[in-house]
């Protein structure tokens, strides 16, 4: 609970901030249609790209996604589902644009060589860095986390030699040993020389290549030496930081800001802004419990079986596993993860705050529905918590994406 006590005012501050943004902004709508719901299309870069590359102003207009053939009317849950959608689909290793880092996590970072893997990879960043700056706007969180360093490109603050451990935990640990060794026959003895090999794997299944980038003009003729060892490492280090992904960062920062302003970000640090993306890790069934609403199929007054209801439900989201509570939280809400602030942040429609909501319906479908765009879920009245957790296993289950049950 302390970390929702602490971010509560630092996300009021943001709050403010974009809401001092949002006076300059015409209310309207933008609407984004996509051909489907789980692949991400060519076509729909193009439709993206159109709606994306708009003004600032128009980029923090209220969004309504539209997905060809799915009958529901966005309120806010669908733009929900589809921000995390496609956050999963271009953030994906096997797209090419950014790498998953076992040092930390399998945490993104920029793939040094997404230009081998897709042609207009740089259209690609300023598209995702336009979502993921949306996604800070709309306080929407995405299903992805980005490397510490990657945290810190975003925030504009210094990245240490130290923060090289998140990309490549081996690679650092080596360093940190040539940093340490003082005998010159050691140091010798690694050959090493002012030049990084990189290797990649086209996607068309091409063989790998590989080439040789020079960290000085010369570099491959340049041994490290116990004398030159420290200018090495911090060309090293300068390379794999931001030498080797340049120009993919400036178009994706260049991209979050043109929806937030950097200034407005400054105010946090990366962990904090690790939590405004991608929320509270754990989905603790006490705050979810302590502000949700329980509407009654008459209103305040609640029958036995509906009392008993309401305790099963809880009761069974406690012998969920944590996997099994974000994957209902994601049928509710169209967000596997917990705002920040907790289950009392979240929200719908056009930004304001929407509370979780239990609401009893009759026994017409043995199925729970889900209304994403109001964070309700409509629960048949159970005669047993045996069957209830038969059902809401059911509906997990199954792929909860799309809104159908809208």
């Amino acid at each position: 609970m302390l970390v929702y006590l602490i971010l509560s005012v630092l996300i009021a501050l943001l709050l403010g901030l974009i809401l001092y943004l949002s006076c300059f902004v015409p209310y309207r709508h933008s609407l984004l249609t996509s051909r489907d719901l789980t692949v991400f299309q060519e076509p729909d870069a193009d439709v993206f790209r159109e709606n994306l590359s708009d003004s600032p102003e128009q980029l923090r207009q209220r969004w309504r996604v539209s997905f060809m053939g799915e009958p529901a009317l966005d309120a806010g849950g669908v733009l929900r589902e589809w921000i995390s959608l496609l956050v999963v689909e271009l953030f994906d290793p096997s797209f090419g644009l950014f790498v998953s880092t076992a040092s930390s996590n399998h945490c993104a970072w920029v793939n040094s060589m997404s230009g081998a893997r897709q042609v207009r990879h740089l259209e690609y960043f300023s598209l995702i860095g336009r979502v993921v700056g949306k996604a800070l706007f709309e306080e929407q969180l995405v299903p992805v986390h980005f490397t510490v360093p990657l945290l810190k490109h975003v925030l504009g603050v210094p990245i240490s030699f130290s923060d090289l451990q998140f990309l490549d935990d081996e690679l650092y640990q080596s360093l940190v040993w040539l940093k340490q060794c003082s005998n010159p026959d050691d140091v010798d003895a690694l050959m090493l020389d002012f030049s990084v090999t990189r290797t990649t794997q086209r996607q068309d299944g091409k063989p790998i290549t590989t080439e040789t980038v020079p960290l000085a003009p010369g570099g491959e003729s340049i041994a490290v030496t116990v004398v030159n060892k420290a200018a090495y490492l911090d060309l090293l280090f300068q390379y794999h930081i931001l030498d080797s992904v340049s120009y993919q960062l400036l178009m994706f920062l260049a991209a979050i800001y043109s929806v937030v302003p950097e200034e407005l970000l400054k105010v946090f640090d990366y962990k904090e802004l690790e939590l405004l993306l991608c929320g509270v890790p754990t989905v603790d069934v006490d705050d979810w419990k302590r502000h949700a609403q329980v509407a009654y199929l008459v209103e305040n007054t609640p029958t036995r079986l509906e009392l008993q209801n309401v305790s099963w439900f809880w009761a069974v989201l406690d012998t969920f596993t944590n996997e099994q509570r974000a994957k209902l939280l994601q049928f509710v809400t169209g967000s596997s993860r917990v705002p920040a602030q907790g289950f009392k942040a979240l929200i719908s429609t056009d930004g304001r705050v929407q509370p979780f909501k239990l609401s009893f319906c009759p026994m017409e479908h043995l199925y729970p529905r889900a209304h994403t765009c109001f964070n309700r879920l409509d629960l048949p009245l159970y005669e047993s918590k045996s069957e209830m957790h038969t059902y809401l296993i059911a509906v997990l289950s199954q792929d909860a994406t799309g809104f159908s049950m809208e």
